[in-house]
């Protein structure tokens, strides 16, 4: 599938400060404490991408031993909740980027459920995972496990970015933009 971008604004250096225009792309992505959220909404800024937060039927504790517990017991144990919103189509997105908070080393049980409820084949894919330390690795390559038969670009990691900007975070916000617009 050919890519649609075209480049709004243009400045030496980095991507930052280049706006591209990417009308293929999607960011897919369930965030509970602000920090996928607001990677996502980065990375749309900077692409034009069409966001698409997902949200299950019934909330996440926000808070205290709870949050931990069924959060990560949910995670842990694979749990495909039901979404509120039925799936988006993204037969006319070309590149997909999902992101996640990382529980209990693991995606959020809202994207297991996107990952194996979704079609997604021959996409060009870049993952994210928002962590407050944790093992963000290995919920990429959980991810990615479950995306066979689609092209991975990159994959990225952040540790609490809502609380900890700064040049590492726009730095791998750029790299992701980057991988999307080759």
């Amino acid at each position: 599938m050919p890519n649609t971008h075209s480049i709004r604004h243009l400045t030496v250096g980095r991507i930052r400060g280049i706006v591209i225009v990417m009308e293929d792309t999607a960011i897919v992505y369930y965030s509970l404490d602000g920090n996928t959220d607001y990677i996502a909404r980065r990375i749309a800024e900077k692409t034009g991408a069409k966001l698409i937060r997902l949200e299950t039927k019934r909330a996440y504790p926000r808070k205290g031993f709870k949050k931990f517990f069924i959060g990560g017991r949910d995670a842990l144990f694979g749990a495909r909740p039901e979404l509120k919103a039925s799936l988006p189509d993204l037969g006319p997105f070309g590149n997909i980027v999902i992101g996640t908070p990382v529980w209990a080393s693991r995606p959020a049980p809202a994207i297991n459920a996107f990952l194996r409820r979704a079609k997604l084949d021959g996409k060009r894919i870049a993952l994210f995972a928002c962590s407050g330390g944790g093992q963000a690795e290995t919920c990429l390559d959980k991810m990615q496990a479950l995306l066979a038969g689609n092209e991975i670009l990159c994959r990225a990691s952040f540790v609490s970015p809502a609380l900890k900007k700064g040049t590492a975070v726009d730095d791998a916000i750029d790299d992701i933009v980057s991988a999307l617009a080759e």
